[in-house]
């Protein structure tokens, strides 16, 4: 179905329009990107600068507090502090007071926490031994600092420092104590030279603002929060945080000196709004400018791309249509426009003629190809998209396959006149080709039918499904050959390796016998392996043909033993080095001898090999993992087995628990995972058969009825 109407062509000038106003968004960004360069160029400069500020604000606290570590010095230095003389330092330290009004307090305590003389006095004992700035002060050698607190005896908010002392009182070492007036604190940073919209505040180790500058004295709560995750992390570097009512501010951290326990923090932070500046003023100029010369650029597109590139393309169309609806003889005709469309013009009348000639040759190959197939040697048939299997197209070499025109062979194929499935049962090759009809798969069958002329014939059936182009089922399409004489080869070729095998049994069994004359524990041994060896196999779905070689290297396996005396191989004790040594070797013994016979299985690998173990513990080569032939790896397991459950001269058979810890404890490690699974499934199931008689395993791979 054709639209009718010239939108799309009106459209393009409006395309071209905008492809001029996207090709000027590139000098806007750019324009744009300067000026986010430039913003970000000051964000950085202002965050060194608060970086620097909070530095400085340390430092400068900091002399403040070692003017308060040097007088508690002082103090643990006074004559009366050192002799004991109570009364004395009670004086001292009043007149101190009176000296210094940044402190509220001068104190002196024994090791215990209890107050011995201060200033003001106290109205009783008074025990600071709770105080965990006392606590750090008597176990630490430097100043100790401690978080705000009311004090106890003046009630006003005080920071604390303390001084463990050397000098004894009555005893007992001594902590001289100050306190820093709060109230002094603030107003020193209320002075302090900093930029005016600087937000400066001094936190304990608690996280709590113990004192700010006039423009930090709005903390809100978002800021106050801001600030104790500072005093919580690591000082150093400015960032950009949230503060209160959504202002990003610049927040820069620094601490007190690692010196004094407990420690300070000093926070200086920045609105960064107030450092953004505005672009430079002719910014918006240019871009107006910008906008207008795109805008006329815009409009004398549209104008030039009615005139050169909408007449022409109307043109195009009209002949695009008219093939569309199958006029091959449509063309768009000179004279061309100049340009690319007229070059697309000409290729599109060159390419109406190339179609009709294609369509012309592509007629006459279908005539050709239907003429082949009329000749091919297969029955090629088609059937339908319904579930009853019906043949809606047959080819003719169905009259020769059949003995049936193939007329009548259209409609259900379970009713085709006069031809009879003779094996398998019928039911069961239809119910195979519905099961695979219902789950959309192809199908693969191999039967023998009978035809009305009263021929036998084996037919190989095989089908793949029909699908359109949304992948929707259509059918199915198949052929049938003819395979009679293909299954006469077989059943020949079967003959003739039952003959060959026949001799290579002999030649075994021979072997078998040279070392069971010998040995008789051995022979019996090496029979009942290869019973399970063949059961491992046929579980594990290995073909008939290798597992028939696993079974006949399983016979003679331990045939190297021959070369290793029987008093070793009858020992009850433990074999010597050199002992082990000449029974190790039983495996390359055998090797040597039957790699110069010609088997059509590799069964001088397989024998040489089945003492590899597959972390490469194993011997004679120490082979590991898939270096070990799977006929090798089923061998090993088998033998195992046969050896722990079967009596020894030197030992009685182990119980079947002992077996399974042995499996267990070495699958996937020392024998392979799979064999060792099956090998537990049959102990676990008392599937244990080790005297299987040997089954025709060709007959089975090839899939010949022996009976026909």
């Amino acid at each position: 179905m054709h639209h009718s109407g010239t939108g799309w062509l009106v459209g393009i000038p409006v395309r071209l329009a905008g492809v001029v106003i996207i090709a000027a968004l590139p000098l806007m960004i750019a324009l744009a990107a300067y000026e986010h360069r430039r913003q970000q160029a000051i964000v950085a400069d202002v965050g060194v600068r608060a970086d620097r500020i909070a530095n400085w604000v340390a430092g400068q606290v900091d002399g403040l507090l070692k003017g308060g570590e040097d007088l508690l010095k002082a103090i643990a230095s006074f004559p009366s502090v050192r002799d004991g003389d109570l009364a004395e330092c009670q004086r001292v330290l009043t007149t101190m007071l009176s000296s210094f009004a940044r402190y509220t307090t001068f104190a002196v305590a024994d090791h215990s926490g209890t107050v011995v003389c201060s200033a003001p006095a106290t109205a009783g004992p008074l025990r600071v031994a709770d105080r965990a700035w006392f606590r750090r002060a008597a176990a630490s050698d430097g100043m100790a600092i401690g978080d705000m607190a009311n004090g106890l005896v003046t009630g006003r908010p005080t920071l604390h420092l303390g001084l463990a002392s050397g000098p004894r009182l009555g005893g007992a070492a001594v902590v001289a104590m100050l306190g820093l007036d709060v109230a002094y604190l603030r107003e020193f940073l209320r002075h302090m030279p900093v930029p005016t919209d600087a937000v400066v505040a001094v936190l304990d180790a608690q996280g709590n603002t113990v004192a700010q500058n006039a423009a930090g004295a709005g903390i809100d709560g978002d800021l106050a929060a801001r600030l104790r995750e500072a005093a919580a992390g690591p000082g150093g570097g400015a960032r950009i945080v949230r503060g209160g009512n959504g202002r990003s501010l610049f927040l820069a951290v620094a601490r007190s000196s690692d010196a004094h326990p407990g420690g300070l923090t000093y926070a200086v932070a920045f609105d960064v709004a107030a450092v953004r500046v505005v672009g430079p003023a002719n910014l918006p100029m240019i871009l107006a400018a910008l906008a207008s010369l795109v805008l006329l650029i815009s409009a004398t597109t549209i104008l030039a791309a009615k005139a050169w590139i909408v007449g022409p393309l109307r043109r195009l169309r009209r002949a695009a249509r008219a093939v569309a609806d199958g006029d091959l003889t449509a063309r768009v005709g000179p004279p061309y426009p100049a340009g690319e469309l007229g070059e697309f013009s000409s290729a599109f009348d060159e390419m109406a003629s190339t179609l009709r000639e294609q369509l012309q040759r592509l007629a006459r190959e279908q005539h050709e190809k239907a003429e082949m197939f009329r000749q091919i040697g297969d029955v090629v048939y088609r059937l339908g998209a319904t579930a009853d299997l019906d043949v809606t197209f047959i080819s003719e070499r169905a009259r020769k396959l059949f003995d049936v025109d193939p007329a009548e062979l259209l409609g259900p194929r379970d009713r085709w006149p006069g031809i009879k499935i003779v094996e398998p049962e019928p039911e069961k090759v239809f119910s195979a080709m519905a099961v695979a009809r219902a789950a959309g798969h192809s199908f693969d069958l191999t039967y023998r039918i009978g035809t009305p002329a009263g021929n036998l014939r084996w037919v190989w059936d095989r089908a793949t499904p029909l699908r359109d182009t949304d992948g929707r089922s259509v059918g199915y399409q198949g052929a049938i050959s003819d395979m009679t004489d293909r299954r006469r080869a077989d059943q020949l070729t079967l003959q003739q390796y039952q003959g060959m095998a026949a001799n290579y049994e002999l030649v075994i069994r021979a072997i078998a016998e040279l070392g069971g004359d010998r040995d008789p524990y051995t022979a019996g041994h090496q029979r009942r392996v290869a019973s399970l060896s063949t059961a491992i196999a046929r579980e594990l779905g290995l073909p008939p043909s290798r597992t028939e070689g696993l079974r006949l290297a399983a016979e003679v396996h331990d045939i190297g033993k021959i070369g290793v005396p029987s008093d070793i191989l009858t020992k009850a004790g433990k074999l010597t080095a050199h002992e082990l040594a000449l029974v190790q070797r039983h495996s390359t013994v055998a090797y040597d001898a039957l790699k110069r016979i010609s088997f059509p299985w590799p069964l001088a690998q397989i024998i040489v090999q089945h003492h590899e173990r597959l972390d490469g513990s194993g011997y004679p080569a120490g082979l590991k993992g898939d270096q070990i032939l799977m006929e090798a790896r089923i061998l090993a397991v088998a033998d195992v087995v046969e050896s722990m459950l079967s009596h020894r001269p030197y030992r009685a058979a182990l119980p079947r628990d002992a077996v399974q810890t042995e499996l267990k404890k070495g699958r996937a490690m020392i024998y392979d995972g799979e064999v060792a699974d099956v090998m537990l499934r049959f102990l676990d199931q008392d599937r244990l058969h080790m005297d299987d008689d040997p089954l025709d395993r060709l007959a089975l791979e090839l899939g010949v009825d022996t009976r026909s």
